[in-house]
């Protein structure tokens, strides 16, 4: 008695190797496109902040719109080293932004728009000196002097609302709406002495 083979329709996939691509990478979009994958994002955009700024980082939740290129973070806290029942370093309620691709090959990526809902920042510098500000998490041997840039971020459009920049005691409202933006934060001096170099432009 004959065996019965595979449907002809199967063989050709299982024997086509593009083929089986390209369904691995339909499975992929499939799965991120629906926002199944966005626990797995959260959790890298999570370990990338606190690579980069030192900071315990919490986000409560975020979604993306592929086709538009536009993503949305909500609750965002960055903790710096400030003391339990103070507002921390960095929070907001929403950040809406939207990215744009200037250039694929090179694979440098920048803001079009950035939105920020209820944005609060908390610098407290104590009497010694020593700030909440966090040190980003680099492992440095000696006390040579250093030099890396934390961040180089480019905005086409930029507003924000309803927020407020706390130092030490004195609170100042803040809400901006603006264009063209460059904003550059780098790290310098050494651990012991550690000094931060931000330029602005706009």
């Amino acid at each position: 008695m004959k065996r019965e083979g595979r449907h002809p329709i199967w063989s050709w996939v299982i024997h086509t190797p593009w083929v089986l691509a390209l369904l691995a990478i339909s499975a992929v979009i499939v799965f991120f496109g629906s926002g199944a994958g966005n626990p797995i994002i959260s959790r890298l955009i999570v370990r990338r902040l606190e690579a980069a700024t030192g900071a315990r980082v919490e986000l409560r939740t975020i979604s993306i719109h592929w086709l538009s290129l536009e993503a949305t973070l909500r609750g965002v806290v960055l903790h710096g080293h400030e003391p339990a029942g103070v507002p921390p370093l960095f929070s907001a309620e929403e950040i809406k932004a939207g990215l744009r691709v200037d250039s694929f090959w090179g694979r440098k990526v920048s803001l079009d728009e950035l939105y920020v809902d209820e944005p609060h920042v908390h610098i407290r510098v104590e009497k010694n000196g020593t700030s909440n500000v966090p040190i980003p998490p680099k492992p440095i041997t000696s006390n040579k002097p250093f030099r890396e840039s934390l961040f180089d971020l480019r905005v086409r459009s930029v507003h924000l609302q309803n927020g407020w920049i706390l130092y030490n005691e004195v609170k100042t409202p803040l809400a901006v709406e603006g264009g063209e933006l460059r904003l550059a934060l780098d790290a310098g001096g050494s651990l012991a002495n550690p000094l931060y170099l931000g330029t602005i432009d706009w």
